[in-house]
């Protein structure tokens, strides 16, 4: 029994290797023919392309992100002391002048039209 077994097992094992090949067989085909389809050189002009482009955004950014008149040696913490001050001295100011000023609102096209709807 354990002869016929193995034996079974063997034979198997066989046709699953030969379907194996097949399908190897198969992919390797395809895969010519797809490969046969591309061209390396095109490819590597295409990246070559892509990388050109890529460098010229990049100078755009570059030319884009420059500071005029700015020193380039600022210290973002003494600007925010700076701002943090400035922000103290206004809470400081004494500005209950404005309390009795009244603003006159924005009248727009819309309130004119509808003003001139109702008479």
């Amino acid at each position: 029994q354990f002869n016929l077994d193995q034996t079974t097992f063997m034979t198997n094992q066989m046709e699953d290797n030969l379907v194996t090949m097949k399908a190897m067989k198969d992919n390797v085909k395809v895969l010519k023919k797809q490969y046969s389809k591309m061209d390396i050189d095109k490819l590597e002009r295409l990246q070559d392309e892509m990388q050109d482009m890529f460098d010229d955004v990049n100078e755009i950014q570059e030319a884009l992100g420059r500071s005029y008149g700015v020193p380039e040696d600022i210290d973002e913490d003494e600007l925010d002391d700076e701002l943090d001050a400035l922000e103290d001295e206004m809470e400081e100011e004494d500005t209950s002048y404005l309390d009795d000023l009244t603003i006159p609102s924005k009248e727009t096209k819309e309130d004119r039209s509808l003003e001139d709807q109702i008479g």
